[in-house]
């Protein structure tokens, strides 16, 4: 038979509420976890890895804060990082992501925007990852981005367009004039705008 005694009950409780104690103070907060990637993003510096493990944190603001971090630190070696939150079940992440990705630009990125193109359900994050495609400025988009200018929402027609203004409507004169007559007033703007690049 074996006696437990009160003593030892009380100093088996006491270790375990010291290492519980001391295991939440070297997890750090969500606080220290914004504070770090602003620290990092200040500094222009990856932070050897530790931005892009932020990515993958279960707090969607953490998420948001690295990847936009991320963008303005235009790092091409977090493109494939990055194009994971692609695929984020929040569209607010997505669409930071698509706008880091024309940050960085480079030829990763733009295969990485394109792939999300394919697959993206939303109009707003398509109308970001067209925008990308414009700022990462390759010429190899245009056919890309040609397929977005009959889109049923104007939004994306919009988007497309202004990414053809930036890659100065590369011998689409046509399809431009075309949506000069558009239904919706920014997309005959931008069709305009587009032409005058």
């Amino acid at each position: 038979m074996v006696r437990i005694s009160i003593s030892s009950v009380l100093v088996v409780s006491f270790v375990l509420f010291t290492v519980s104690c001391v295991n939440k103070q070297t997890e750090p907060s969500r606080v220290d976890r914004l504070a770090e990637v602003a620290r990092l993003e200040d500094t222009r510096d990856s932070g050897a890895g530790r931005l892009l493990g932020l990515l993958g944190d279960p707090d969607a603001e953490v998420r948001l804060r690295t990847v936009r971090a991320l963008g303005r630190i235009g790092d091409d070696r977090a493109v494939k990082s990055v194009q994971q939150l692609l695929s984020d079940s929040l569209t607010e992440i997505r669409i930071e992501a698509a706008f880091a990705l024309g940050q960085i630009g480079g030829s990763d990125a733009l295969l990485a925007v394109i792939a999300a193109l394919k697959s993206e359900k939303s109009d707003e994050v398509k109308s970001e990852l067209l925008a990308a495609l414009g700022r990462i400025g390759d010429l190899t988009a245009v056919a890309t981005i040609i397929k977005y200018l009959d889109n049923p929402s104007p939004r994306v027609r919009s988007a497309g367009l202004m990414a053809m203004s930036r890659l100065k409507g590369h011998g689409q004169t046509q399809k431009l004039i075309r949506l000069t007559r558009d239904a919706d007033d920014d997309v005959r703007w931008r069709a305009l705008y587009a032409l005058a690049r």
